[in-house]
This record gives C-alpha cells, structure tokens and sequence, in this order.
C-alpha cells in the first residue's frame, strides 16, 4: 500500500485567468503537473484546441498541502498533446514556477485494467475543495481506442464524474498507483458513464513522462 494512498498529496486544482475553477492535475516529481490539454485552454480563454501550446500561464493549488501558496504554471518543451481530429491526444505537462519541497508527486503505472476499481478527486462547481468519485474500468474505446471506459461503482452508484474532473488521476484502489487519466463524461440521462487515457497512452503521447 502506498505511503499516501487516500492522502493524495499531490492533487492539485487548476484555475483560470478568470479565477474559475476549471479541472484537476496530478504533481509529478517536485514541479511537473499532468492534465488534459482542454483544461489549460480554457483556463488561458481559448476557445479551441490550439496546435501550438500556450504562451500564457495557468494558476496552480496545491490543495492537500494548503500551507504552500499557489504556483503559476507554464507548458514544457515537448508536453503539448491537443486532442486531435478524432479526440485522441488531449494531455499537456505543465511545470510549475517553484518546486514542491519534499517530492509528494504521484506514481504512474500500467497494469492490467479490465474491472479494476478505481477513483478520481475532481472539482465539479457545487464542490469547489473537491469531491471523490469511485469507478469500475471496462473495455477500451474512444477515439483511437486510446479511452478506457469507467462505469460509476455499484458502491458509490449515485456519485459520478463530470464537469471539474477533467485533468484528474485515476486511482487504483488496491495500490494507489495513477493508472491513467480522467479525460471525459457522457453527460445524456442515467449515464454516469466517463472514461479516462491509460497511463500506457499517455507514455506513448509523452515518453518525456517516463524521464
């Protein structure tokens, strides 16, 4: 079991220029942040997906170690995945303006997924310090195959992912390793449905994560 499995230290939330709360991120190491390329669009005003990273920063809170004040936060060299035609892609790696001292950054790990139960901290806009959703990943889809599906857990059947998740790890509840990240919900009636990119994707997207 994980040091910090529960704690999540290194959960972080994402607000815009505009102060909104716009997604979750996952601290990597002592200054890297992983999230989805949408979520840092919207929190510098871009309507679209840009092919071109942006030049403008993002407002990052540390929010399970809220003594440390908010770092601002730019895209690395190299960490720029917008989602492509069909959606596939939407990652980015941001690095952070200071360093986390004592390096509670996540794990990322592949293992093997068909029914792993697993669970997400976002920030949906009537839970502004953050809410705890549990999953059950299913089959492969999405654009490219690349998403894995997360059906909300018969546990939790009334608690789902949705707006504010987006950016956030996916948990394994066994291990507390991040297994992948929450990229998207399927918001039509008495779904609940949403799926998440694979850490195995996302080190295809961005072998620099590996680093």
């Amino acid at each position: 079991m994980k040091e910090h499995h529960g704690r999540q230290p290194w959960v972080v939330r994402i607000r815009g220029v505009s102060g909104l709360i716009l997604g979750s991120g996952t601290l990597l190491g002592d200054r890297h942040v992983l999230t989805c390329a949408h979520v840092v669009d919207r929190a510098v005003g871009r309507a679209a997906a840009g092919a071109d990273p942006p030049a403008d920063r993002v407002q990052v809170e540390l929010v399970r170690l809220p003594r440390l004040p908010a770092r601002s936060a730019g895209v690395v060299a190299g960490g720029w995945v917008p989602a492509g035609k069909e959606g596939q892609g939407d990652i980015a790696l941001l690095e952070l303006s200071d360093p986390v001292p004592d390096r509670p950054g996540a794990e990322l790990r592949r293992l093997p997924l068909w029914e792993k139960h697993v669970y997400a901290f976002g920030f949906p806009k009537e839970f502004r310090d953050g809410e705890t959703v549990h999953a059950v990943l299913h089959g492969g889809t999405g654009p490219a195959n690349e998403w894995m599906q997360m059906d909300p857990s018969p546990a939790t059947p009334g608690l789902r992912v949705r707006s504010g998740f987006s950016g956030a790890a996916a948990v394994d509840n066994d291990t507390g390793y991040v297994v992948g990240m929450v990229v998207s919900y399927y918001s039509g009636p008495a779904s609940g449905r949403s799926f998440m990119i694979p850490v195995e994707t996302l080190l295809n997207h961005l072998p620099l994560l590996q680093a």
